[in-house]
């Protein structure tokens, strides 16, 4: 599989092991449980949120196999550019269109 990353202005490629779909899974794992953080403490928001922004990043780092210029670059990137990245990669992983995705995760929840 390849990505154009614009971040990095090149493409990288990767495969879907079993390494890297279970690294996916528990990322998008994390996500989904930060979805419900306002029920939380103040405390334990802040704690989640530190271990969602590293289990990110490692995700990316890790699948990508970014060198450490290229980490560099990453940690200079904004949190939400970098969860759109390993969503777009996580999407690729998984077999998932990504505009598709995108329109689902903008349906009114019920």
């Amino acid at each position: 599989m390849e990505l154009y990353v614009k971040q990095f202005s090149r493409k990288f490629s990767f495969k879907p092991t079993n390494a890297n779909m279970r690294s996916t899974v528990k990322m998008q794992l994390f996500l989904a449980k930060s979805e419900d953080m306002e029920s939380k403490e103040p405390k334990e928001q802040l704690q989640d949120f530190l271990v969602m922004t590293e289990e990110v990043e490692g995700y990316v780092k890790k699948t990508l196999k970014l060198n450490d210029k290229q980490y560099e670059k990453l940690e200079e990137m904004e949190f939400e550019e970098t969860v759109e990245l390993a969503n777009k990669i996580a999407s690729k992983m998984l077999g998932i269109d990504p505009e598709a995705a995108e329109k689902v995760a903008k349906k009114p929840k019920k």
